[in-house]
Order: structure tokens, then C-alpha cells, then sequence
């Protein structure tokens, strides 16, 4: 029998984070019965908190992200360097399929890693509700649930897997109060498990796109001379084609599920300061306190948090003010509101979220440098398009990363939004549907831009023959780099297009909010529309939907706004500075 807050509590139990990671998430369904091997611990190296309401999927996936992805991208760097230079020696051949063996590597790391890394090391020990409470005893399991403040003390770090039902359930919401309570300098990992998603879909696209790639100028190369009787331009459109296939399909759903994610972060100081326990779902309630798969009676939950809450705040707080409970849970709710909240968002706004997003795309990558480091070991006359190729793979890295820092910076930016026009009830499906569309033609140039980059002959051979000097090697000015040159020229100046446009609309706005023509719904957004050189005019500007035009204006921090236009991440990088689709 254990004392203190484990009293009644015979022993303390624990799981590997490899067992809790097991059997493809098989502990992270809701309704899955299966057992884990536990053992018994003084203390956790991790508490996970999370939402059973949530996908189990998706809080696999991040945790194999926040604890998995930097082993990967490690496994991943070295054998693709390793690759690189056995085809760089020409011990490998110059061909995709050499490509294949960082893909296992750094699938096979990112799913087992904790396996692998406990035959060296101690495991990771976690606490998971449902393998470390018993769940068949009653009895035992509200003892456990009553001395929930004594796992949370042994936990050295809290792990968060936030989703959208994370703060409708009073268990989240009470476990991590409890370990703010008694907090003591220990850390907090924070992981939304949408954005988990939505990172891992986007490094999926561009490694499907690259294999794409290289399988299409493979089989390009090995045509036999005469036999592909088209031109660079239709053999350019054909091949980006295909890219488009395969890249194009995901880029719409990336954006669709990027707009929700984006409105449910939204939601989320809202739903936070207005958080009362009392409206908070518990599973038990939900199902009538019977379970659904045996239709044996279940302990209320809520029943035994209420009770620990009087505990806390009746003893300390409502004893000299005669408080019952529902003073006690005022209390509670209090301290959800402003420290909790504050505590919360300042979480979601740090650097640790950006670095594990980072460490997965730079992994799901790195087999490109395979292709970067083969391509040296080549004569200079078949050195045409590397230089062009490491600037744009270079760039790609850079979007990829400016990607994940824009959704960091959209959680510090507490963006308003600012509607001036009625507008039709089905815009919603419109402006969704316009987002989705600009992102599969944006994609399609994007694979377009890449296939010309590193054609050869370049369909810009007729204009560019006017620069070339025979007398330059070619290694350091080709066709293609001459190609990649005017394509960049090209890329920028539809950016400072796009902002041109964006400030003439926006210019256009002002005038006729100032000449009254345009009416803010609200006197207080009447006063803010004075402000709106601090706005910026979401894309697209203008959108037509039968009676009504939506035009929608967004305050963001300016360190938020990036003028990035490649492929799908423009509309996602303009849903994350500012698109917050409200409408009348």
C-alpha cells in the first residue's frame, strides 16, 4: 500500500514508450482492448496527455514525429551520403532505384526507433491512461484516478497531443491543471496532431514527386535517339504532366484540411477563456455510464474530479468564505482561464513545435543528395542543370521550412479579421473551392518549372544562345543555369505582382470605406477599419458569389507575412497569415 497522494494504490505501474508505441497505434484506438506489458517505476519520463475522442492515427503519427523524427533524419543523412558516394564512384549506378534504400531506412527508423533504441539504453518509461490504470476493476481504478496528482508529480516531462476535443474533455483539462499546479521548472511538450498530419502529408508529396521526377527522366534518357519525335516544350508539358498526377491529388486536400486546422487554432483562445467544468464532456457521460462493447455499469468520472476538485479548492480556498462546490469549481475554472490559458498559448507559439516538424521534412528529403552528389562524379559536358538543381532543391528546403515557421508565427500572431460586405451563405465552399483550385494550377507550374529547369536542350535554347560564350565552361554556365536564372526572375516578379495587386485592392478598399460605400458590420470594427494600413487583403482579393463579394481583410504580425508563391504552400501561406473564413 502506497502513502501520500497514491494512498490505497498497491503498486505503481509503467509502460515502455516502445510498447506504447507498438502494433502500428494499436493502445491509441478508442475502442481497442489490447493489453501492454507494464512494469513498475518510481517515476515517468513522460506523461501523455490527450483526447481519446481524437483520431488514434493521428496521435501515433505525432508521436513518432516528436520522438522518432530526429533519429530518422540522422539515418536518413548518412545513408543517402553514403549512397552519394558510391554513385559519385561510380560503384552504384546513376539510376532511381539506388534511391529506394534511404526511403526504407527512414520509414523503418521514424516506426521502430524506440525498439532499436532500447537494446542500447534504458527505455523511455510513460504513463498511459490505459495500459498503466487497470480497467477492468472498478475499484482499482478509482483509487488510481483519485491519486492522479501522484502520477503526474512522478512525471519528469508532460506530453500534449492537442486536438480540437482536447479542452471539451474536463480529464485533459484536469490533468493538466494538475501538473501546472505543482509545477516545479518541469517542461511541457506540445505536439497539435493536425499540423503532425498535415507536415507529414506535405514531405510525403514532394518525395513522391521527386521519385516521380527521376523515374520520368530516367526513362527519358533511356529512349532510344529519334524515337521521341516532340519537341523540348511538348516533352517538358508531357512529363510535368505526369508530376502533376502525382502531386496534384494531395495539394487540395493538404489545403482543405490546412483551412480547418487553421479555424480550429483560431477557436482556441476562445474556447479556452470560456471553459467551464461543469459543461465539460467525460466519456462515462456520454455512454450512460455503461460500457458499449460488455454493457457493464462504469464509474462516473466526472463524479470523482469534482470530488478531488472540492478537495483542493475547498480546503485552501472556500474553508473562510463558506464556498461549497460550486465555489470550488469557480476556482477551477479560474485558474483555466487565465493562468492555464496563458500558459497554454505561449506553449503553442514556441520553437520545440517548429523542430520536430523540421526534423521530419528535412528527413522525408535528404535522398535528393543522392542524385546532388552522383551528378559529380560526371564529365563536366554532363554537368548541365547541377548547379540549377541544388538552387532549386536549396529552395524547396526553404520553403519547407518557411512553411512550418508561418504556422508557428500564425499561432504568436493573434490575427483579427475584419468582413466589410454581406456576402452569400454558400462563399465558404467557394472561397475553399477557389483556394483549391489556385493550389492544383500553382502545383502543376511549380512541377512544370522543374521539368524545364533541368530539360535538356532547354526550350529556352533560341533566347539563351545569345548569351552563351563558347569560351565559359559550361559547368559553371549552362543552358539550364542560365534557365533556372529566368525562371527565379520569373517567380519573383509574380510575387511582387501579387503584392502590387494586394496593396492597389486594398488601396481601392480604403477609398471606398472612406467615401462610406462600404459599410463594417459593427461599430467596433467601424473603428478598427481606420487601421487598415495594417492589414492585408487575403487571396484571392475578389471573390464573386452570386448577390454578394467577399472582401476579406486580416491583421497579422509582420514577421508572419511571407511572399512566398510555389506550388501549394501559396495558398497555405495564406491561410496561415490571416484567413479566417467568417461570414454573414
Amino acid at each position: 500500500m502506497t502513502a501520500g497522494p497514491f494512498a490505497g494504490v498497491t503498486e505503481i505501474k509503467g509502460v515502455s514508450l516502445a510498447v506504447a508505441l507498438s502494433g502500428l497505434g494499436q493502445h491509441w484506438r478508442q475502442h481497442s482492448h489490447c493489453k501492454g506489458r507494464t512494469v513498475s517505476t518510481d517515476s515517468y519520463d513522460n506523461f501523455l496527455s490527450h483526447a481519446w475522442a481524437s483520431s488514434g492515427w493521428l496521435k501515433y503519427l505525432s508521436l513518432l514525429i516528436l520522438f522518432n523524427a530526429r533519429a530518422a533524419m540522422v539515418s536518413t543523412i548518412l545513408i543517402s551520403v553514403l549512397i552519394g558516394v558510391l554513385r559519385m564512384m561510380a560503384i552504384l549506378p546513376n539510376m532511381v532505384w539506388t534511391q529506394l534504400p534511404c526511403y526504407v531506412i527512414y520509414f523503418s527508423t521514424l516506426a521502430m526507433w524506440q525498439r532499436i533504441r532500447d537494446v542500447f539504453r534504458s527505455p523511455r518509461i510513460v504513463f498511459l491512461d490505459r495500459l498503466c490504470i487497470p480497467q477492468d476493476d472498478e475499484e482499482k481504478k478509482s483509487e488510481c484516478i483519485r491519486g492522479l496528482a501522484g502520477y503526474l508529480d512522478r512525471a519528469h516531462t508532460l506530453t500534449v497531443l492537442w486536438s480540437n476535443e482536447y479542452f471539451g474533455r474536463l480529464w485533459c483539462v484536469f490533468e493538466l491543471a494538475t501538473f501546472l499546479r505543482n509545477r516545479r521548472s518541469r517542461p511541457i511538450q506540445l505536439l497539435p496532431v493536425e499540423m503532425s498530419m498535415l507536415a507529414f502529408l506535405i514531405g510525403l508529396c514532394y518525395s513522391m514527386v521527386n521519385l516521380a521526377y527521376r523515374t520520368i527522366m530516367e526513362a527519358r534518357n533511356m529512349t532510344v535517339a529519334g524515337s521521341l519525335k516532340t519537341t523540348p516544350w511538348l516533352a517538358t508539358l508531357r512529363a510535368s504532366g505526369w508530376l502533376a498526377l502525382v502531386g496534384v491529388p494531395v495539394i487540395p486536400c493538404y489545403i482543405y484540411l490546412g483551412l480547418d486546422f487553421m479555424m480550429k487554432l483560431r477557436l482556441l483562445p476562445t474556447q479556452l477563456r470560456t471553459f467551464d467544468a461543469r459543461k465539460a464532456s467525460c466519456y462515462c457521460c456520454t455512454v450512460d455510464h455503461t460500457d458499449p462493447q460488455t454493457k457493464t455499469p462504469i464509474f462516473c468520472d466526472r463524479k470523482l474530479i469534482m470530488e478531488k476538485l472540492t478537495e483542493w479548492y475547498g480546503d485552501e480556498v472556500c474553508e473562510d468564505t463558506d464556498m461549497e462546490i460550486d465555489g470550488a469549481i469557480e476556482q477551477f475554472n479560474h485558474l483555466v482561464r487565465k493562468e492555464l490559458a496563458d500558459v497554454f498559448l505561449e506553449m503553442m507559439s514556441g520553437r520545440d513545435v517548429l523542430w520536430q516538424y523540421i526534423y521530419l521534412l528535412i528527413g522525408m528529403n535528404c535522398p535528393v543528395c543522392t542524385y546532388l552528389l552522383g551528378d559529380m562524379g560526371f564529365p563536366p559536358d554532363s554537368m548541365e542543370g547541377v548547379i540549377t538543381g541544388t538552387v532549386i532543391v536549396v529552395f524547396e528546403a526553404l520553403v519547407l521550412v518557411a512553411l512550418s515557421y508561418t504556422v508557428v508565427e500564425l499561432i504568436r500572431a493573434e490575427p483579427s479579421s475584419l468582413q466589410v460586405t454581406i456576402s452569400d451563405p454558400r462563399s465558404k465552399h467557394v472561397s475553399r473551392l477557389a483556394l483549391m483550385l489556385s493550389a492544383a494550377a500553382d502545383s502543376f507550374f511549380s512541377c512544370w518549372v522543374l521539368m524545364v529547369g533541368r530539360s535538356s536542350p532547354s526550350p529556352f535554347s533560341p533566347f539563351l544562345g545569345f548569351f552563351l560564350d563558347p569560351a565559359i565552361p559550361r559547368r559553371l554556365l549552362s543552358e539550364q543555369t542560365l534557365t533556372g536564372l529566368v525562371l527565379g526572375i520569373i517567380l519573383v516578379s509574380v510575387d511582387v505582382l501579387s503584392e502590387l495587386s494586394r496593396k492597389f485592392v486594398l488601396m481601392a478598399m480604403m477609398l471606398r470605406i472612406g467615401h462610406g460605400l462600404l459599410h463594417p458590420n459593427g461599430a467596433g470594427e467601424r473603428a478598427a477599419a481606420s487601421e487598415l494600413a495594417g492589414f492585408q487583403v487575403a487571396q484571392p482579393e475578389v471573390i464573386g458569389v452570386g448577390t454578394g463579394v467577399i472582401f476579406q481583410v486580416h491583421h497579422v504580425r509582420k514577421q508572419g507575412i511571407l511572399g512566398f508563391k510555389l506550388g501549394g504552400i501559396a495558398a497555405v501561406l495564406v491561410a496561415a497569415n490571416g484567413i479566417t473564413l467568417v461570414y454573414s
